[in-house]
């Protein structure tokens, strides 16, 4: 800066950190130049004047700098110190392990958990005659399974992992009793005997279908194995603006030996498997807000047989057949986990998991709790062999014996479930927990007598009187016929399960 020097010497100050002060002493206007708008230079009288407002000026610039950048953090300081402090991991129903995921590059959870489930039902008939439909309560249906159940989950990489779950059937014990629990001496109540005798009773042998006090063997081991693979779309704690998204696919094979019709003190083998295989479509979501995880999900099984094709079709592919395939069963589920503590630095939660399922089961040919009771009917309108052709006597065709399966109407499941999850640490997780579900009413004995979609030459002895529609060689009169089906009614499961996961 270029001042008139001629005509007295000139001083260069340095006053604090912003302000120099170049100026000509004595003091002449045209001689200064203030960087500082604003502020006459009449008042800078000397250098004390000059120090005070230097000093003022540094103040006001370093609040103003301070406000600027630090305000934005100390915010976002109190921000951070107000919300809670959570762990990285979502709700265990939308949680997939990985793998290549610093720091941790590999995961691997080993399951095992215990499921105690009881299901009682009421089984009823349909009585002939008279207006509408009307039922006789003919017995009281329990079925109580014990197991253990293994798997093991493995990360591949982000969000993705594959996983085997590996049931043990401890006890599955099934029985029938007169309803109540009453008692009728050595024999059926009277209006029970009416209700279950076959219509003519030409059996020749007991009178009635089966004994309404009857007990299955205890079935146990391995009737399947599960293997699946899920993958996070979406995860809230990398994207936090996301929802977590998961789907799966999960696939059902039978591996220990298929049920057959068996009663207790026969020593017969009565089975534990389905003899199906079951492939799962599974989405999930759920967002965690502050001490609450809403999640939602949406299922469909589709099954069909396998190892124990001969029960649900015997005979083979016969044209008549209607409704051979298990049911297929939509899935939806609704629910919440409650975190009201959490220890990030510790890796430990505590979470209160409610949930609520609705699944619509279709119709289809199904394992029902008259499987074994029907399956060894001593009546004679079960145990001779159908044929697919409908002639004089039955003879000819193909022969279709009765297996103890039998085609069920479509009915709704409602369920609810309450479990306590405790992350003791960052290596073990606990679940204790119970539920309770509903299966509306619905028919156990529903088969079609006749295939409207198969048609059939005037003649053919496969249509008979179903000409030209097929006769469906699974109808048995006795248990399909309206006036003679059998329904179940006020059916409720309940179900007790603790699990422990390790995780490493």
């Amino acid at each position: 800066m270029r001042v008139a020097a001629e005509r007295a010497p000139h001083r260069l100050e340095r006053l604090g950190p912003t302000v120099t002060y170049l100026g000509r002493l004595p003091r002449r206007r045209r001689c200064v130049r203030f960087p500082i708008r604003g502020i006459e230079p009449a008042l800078m009288g000397n250098r004390a004047r000059i120090t005070r407002l230097s000093a003022a000026v540094v103040t006001v610039a370093t609040a103003t700098l301070a406000t600027l950048f630090m305000g934005p953090l100390c915010a976002r300081a109190r921000a951070e110190e107000a919300a809670p402090r959570v762990m990285s991991e979502p709700t265990e129903y939308t949680d997939v392990i990985d793998a290549f995921d610093a720091p941790d590059p590999f995961d691997i959870n080993m399951h095992l958990a215990f499921m105690r489930s009881v299901e009682s039902s009421s089984i009823d008939r349909e009585v002939a005659g008279g207006p509408g439909t009307r039922y006789t309560h003919v017995a009281d249906s329990t079925q109580t399974l014990n197991s253990l159940l293994l798997g093991v989950d493995v990360g591949l990489y982000q969000d993705l992992m594959v996983f085997v779950r590996l049931p043990l059937v401890l006890s599955d014990t099934r029985s029938l009793r007169l309803p109540s629990g009453g008692t009728c001496g050595s024999g059926p109540c009277a209006a029970i005997d009416a209700a279950l005798r076959d219509v003519p009773a030409a059996d020749s042998g007991s009178g009635y279908l089966f004994d309404p006090s009857f007990t299955s063997p205890t079935r146990s081991g391995v009737p399947d194995m599960d293997i699946g693979v899920s993958y996070g779309i979406t995860n809230q704690f990398r994207k936090a603006t996301l929802p977590t998204w998961v789907v799966s696919a999960q696939n059902r094979l039978s591996i220990g030996h298929v049920m057959e019709p068996c009663a207790s003190g026969t020593g017969c083998n009565g089975g534990i498997s389905r003899g199906t295989a079951r492939i799962l479509l599974e989405s999930r979501w759920s967002y965690r807000v502050r001490y609450l995880e809403p999640y939602l999900g949406v299922s469909y099984a589709h099954e069909w047989a396998t190892s124990g094709k001969s029960g649900f079709s015997p005979g083979g592919a016969l044209p008549g057949y209607v409704d051979i395939t298990p049911p297929h069963v939509l899935e939806g589920t609704l629910g919440v986990s409650i975190i009201p503590w959490e220890e990030r630095g510790r890796f430990q939660r505590f979470a209160i998991d409610l949930r609520g399922r609705a699944s619509y089961v279709s119709a289809g040919r199904d394992y029902t709790p008259l499987f074994d009771a029907l399956g060894v009917s001593p009546s004679a309108f079960l145990t001779t062999p159908n044929s697919d052709q409908l002639v004089t006597g039955g003879s000819g065709g193909k022969r279709v014996p009765f297996t103890g399966l039998s085609n069920v109407d479509a009915h709704m499941k409602l369920g609810v479930e309450t479990a306590f999850v405790m992350q003791a640490a960052q290596y073990i997780r606990f679940r204790l927990g119970f539920g309770f579900a509903y299966q509306s009413a619905h028919l156990l004995t529903n088969a079609d007598r006749c295939n409207a979609d198969v048609h059939v030459a005037l003649g053919d002895p496969r249509g008979g009187s179903c000409a030209p529609s097929a006769w469906n060689p699974l109808y048995r009169p006795v248990i399909d016929l309206p006036g003679q089906r059998f329904r179940l009614s006020g059916d409720l499961i309940f179900d007790l399960f603790a699990a422990a996961v390790a995780q490493f």
